[in-house]
């Protein structure tokens, strides 16, 4: 049943705040994994690429520009309440993660939405499933309780935003989006070239006698 003036109902309308679309489920670690690895693994073949240091470079200015607004903020200026909060999670992010695991993160979601592109419903639910995947690296962000169903204690991330989410997500695509894009056509070309050589390999076998 809708909510008011909304044609969504409650839960999709939680959804679309949480998500960035009534209908976007959020990316998990696990679903994740697989494109951070091919990063690392992308990294460890060219380790000497300046391509990582840039992109610290590029980290690192975000964090700094993160600091200028806060002390901004701090010092009385007006501004944005969401680039403020956005402002506050990257300083909280620099302080706390390493950056190659920050770079490795951001890079795998762009080329996880090239891989999988169904599994991202807007470009608005990308941007808030990088902002989200992103600033769950931090510990700081995440609370505990214990799960009396199971018996176990399992960690939350308290929920911040929809503008503070679409903030977080411009730098972070400033940063790692013309990377992560390029890094995606490279994973494509690598996999059309392991199905070329695997249907010639076929082809091999099917003229044996």
């Amino acid at each position: 049943m809708t909510s008011g003036y909304s044609t969504h109902c409650e839960r999709h309308k939680r959804t679309q705040r949480r998500h960035g679309h009534p209908e976007q489920d959020g990316i998990t670690v696990h679903e994740l994994q697989p494109f951070r690895d091919r990063i690392a693994v992308r990294r460890a073949k060219n380790p000497a690429n300046p391509t990582w240091d840039i992109l610290r470079e590029r980290w690192a200015a975000v964090a700094s520009n993160a600091e200028t607004v806060l002390k901004a903020h701090a010092g009385g200026k007006p501004g944005s309440a969401h680039t403020t909060q956005a402002a506050n999670h990257i300083k909280l992010l620099a302080g706390t993660v390493p950056d190659g695991v920050v770079m490795e993160a951001a890079l795998a979601m762009f080329l996880m939405r090239e891989a999988q592109p169904q599994r991202f419903l807007s470009d608005r639910a990308f941007d808030f499933q990088l902002s989200r995947r992103v600033r769950a690296l931090s510990d700081v962000n995440a609370g505990m309780y214990f799960d009396h169903e199971t018996g176990k204690t399992k960690r939350v991330y308290r929920d911040v935003l929809p503008g503070t989410l679409m903030a977080l997500a411009e730098p972070l695509k400033a940063a790692f989006g013309v990377a992560g894009v390029f890094l995606a056509e490279l994973d494509q070309r690598d996999e059309k070239n392991k199905a070329t050589k695997k249907m010639e390999l076929m082809t091999a076998l099917k003229e044996m006698v």
